[in-house]
């Protein structure tokens, strides 16, 4: 089982579909120093193809050409291509901007064959980050049915709870894109399972003086790039009057990495409505509200955090962001990264 019976630090594997916050979900990871072992790339803000040419090109510009990309399936489990989210992250979906090519070929194999491989290579250490829609990780369910059980940990980025939808009244993007891949991947046995829904995501952001801060303060070309990408994010968000992002993909990237705690994940049960008007509304059953003779699955839900993460992540995309925007205040060390 490879390393399944050493302890050690986290290893990471992150399946998205870049996509403007994937990117800032990648380029946090990657100042943290977390230990990427692969890229799964599957359709979703874009078309799979281009998921996962932003994620080479991305890497390539973060430094990090080295972690391999794979790429994933085109087509939901049932059903076609839902047709991305162009309107909130532009045309190719990193805003129209043309990030220099990378040298790296893509992954000889197909993103959930390889999964099933890193987990299998890695075991418990090995935990998933998934950022898209579910497509990939259900496939790789299908493949090998012990993959729940061999991997550590999963963090999901998906769903919503209490709050309306993005996509729709009732459905988030990532979950309304794949209701049937979401179903089965939340029907499995994870050993632990996070679930970062819309309910936690809507209260984290940067402001559009961060974003300016961003842009005229760094002196590194992802970071600059990153700060251009998000004016475009703010300017497609104007039920926020244009003034913020949200932090979706980042978010749930540090609740996996460990650098934001939380303080409200009750353990629960997750389903989703495959089709209809509610198609992609996510169900969630708190233990103490469940049948006791249920065999569906436990695991929790994000709620809320025990800090703001816009300033964590300012801080590590640009260390002495505090300084540069309050230059007379008292200085607090933040701990952008764990």
């Amino acid at each position: 089982m490879g390393e399944n019976s050493i302890s050690g630090d986290p290893v990471f594997y992150v399946d998205c579909d870049p996509g403007i916050d994937d990117a800032l979900a990648l380029i946090y990871l990657i100042k943290c120093h977390a230990d990427l072992r692969g890229i799964g790339a599957v359709a979703g803000n874009v078309a799979v193809d281009q998921a996962a040419e932003n994620a080479r090109r991305w890497l390539a510009l973060t430094g990090r050409p080295d972690i391999p990309v794979a790429v994933g399936r085109q087509e939901p489990m049932t059903g076609e291509f839902w047709g991305g989210a162009q309107w909130i992250h532009g045309p190719n979906g990193f805003a129209g901007l043309d990030l220099p090519p990378s040298q790296t070929p893509t992954d000889h194999m197909a993103a959930a064959e390889r999964l099933v491989a890193t987990a299998h290579e890695i075991g418990s250490r090995l935990h998933i980050i998934a950022l898209g829609p579910l497509t990939n990780i259900a496939v790789a369910l299908a493949i090998d049915e012990t993959l729940p059980e061999t991997v550590g940990a999963i963090t999901i980025m998906g769903g919503a709870h209490l709050v309306p939808g993005n996509v729709s009244p009732h459905a988030e993007a990532n979950i309304f894109a794949d209701p049937v891949a979401a179903s089965q991947v939340f029907s499995a046995p994870w050993r632990n399972l996070t679930l970062v829904p819309l309910d936690i995501t809507n209260n984290h952001s940067l402001s559009r003086a961060d974003v300016d801060l961003l842009q005229t303060a760094s002196t590194d070309p992802a970071v600059q790039l990153a700060a251009t990408m998000l004016a475009y994010y703010l300017d497609r968000h104007p039920e926020f009057d244009h003034s913020k992002c949200l932090l979706h993909d980042p978010l749930a990237a540090a609740i996996a990495l460990g650098s934001v705690s939380l303080n409200e994940s009750p353990s629960c049960t997750i389903s989703v409505e495959t089709d209809g008007e509610h198609r992609g509304r996510t169900l969630v059953t708190f233990d103490e509200d469940a049948s006791p003779d249920t065999s569906a699955s436990r695991h929790r839900i994000a709620l809320s955090a025990t800090a703001d993460f816009g300033p964590l992540l300012m801080s590590a995309l640009l260390p002495n962001a505090q300084t540069l925007r309050e230059p007379d205040a008292q200085i607090i060390s933040l701990p952008s990264c764990p």
